[in-house]
């Protein structure tokens, strides 16, 4: 990342935002500080954090063998309960908690000054939303019309390119409200969790 941010500049990376608790939204927390940024994130993001660290680097290890040798977990400098506002070179950045979606503290950095934003893994793109034991989806929904009420143009989704919100909508609001609905009718009819697999997601496909 920190190549690929030399490509466009050299100025130095004084903020990181962790939008969430999964592995890859803060385990390079470390690398940035040592650079002297500042690492910024929800309260709830860093609970998860703290909560989940250690599976994620035991997962880690099993992916990629050695490749996570020396990263450490490391905790954002600042926290903030529901939103944070942040100035950066005359540009406005308000950073926004909006409720449990992927993880339990899902945070977006709306751009006002550019009309884009910037999602986390609260929107999934051209893929199937990742729905575990740590997301909420009854919360989920509500996340993503906050972030719709932005109005914003441009969204950077935290899986999939950039897009426009319209297509947004489809592929994670869409998503979620019609995987709400059948598992209510699933469970209402008398059937359990184990025939989630079964309900139709084709219009997905």
């Amino acid at each position: 990342m920190n190549a690929a941010i030399r490509t466009v500049t050299d100025q130095p990376v004084i903020f990181v935002i962790d939008t969430g608790g999964q592995d890859h939204r803060w385990l390079g927390n470390g690398y940035w500080q040592v650079l002297g940024a500042t690492v910024i994130a929800s309260e709830d993001a860093v609970a998860d954090q703290r909560a989940r660290g250690s599976m994620q680097m035991t997962a880690l290890a099993q992916l990629l063998g050695a490749a996570p040798d020396g990263t450490e977990p490391s905790y954002a400098d600042v926290t903030f309960e529901a939103d944070h506002t942040l100035v950066v070179g005359g540009l406005t950045f308000e950073i926004v908690r909006p409720g449990a979606a992927h993880t339990p503290g899902d945070s977006f950095v709306w751009a006002p000054d550019r009309d884009v934003v910037f999602t986390g893994d609260i929107v999934y793109g051209e893929r199937i939303l990742g729905v575990g034991d740590q997301s909420s989806i009854a919360e989920w929904p509500a996340a993503f019309e906050v972030i719709e009420a932005t109005g914003a143009t441009h969204v950077v989704p935290g899986h999939g390119h950039a897009t426009l919100m319209q297509r947004a909508r489809a592929d994670t609001y869409d998503y979620l409200m019609n995987l709400r609905a059948r598992l209510r009718t699933l469970l209402d009819e008398g059937g359990d969790m184990k025939d989630a697999p079964a309900v139709d997601q084709s219009a997905f496909a």
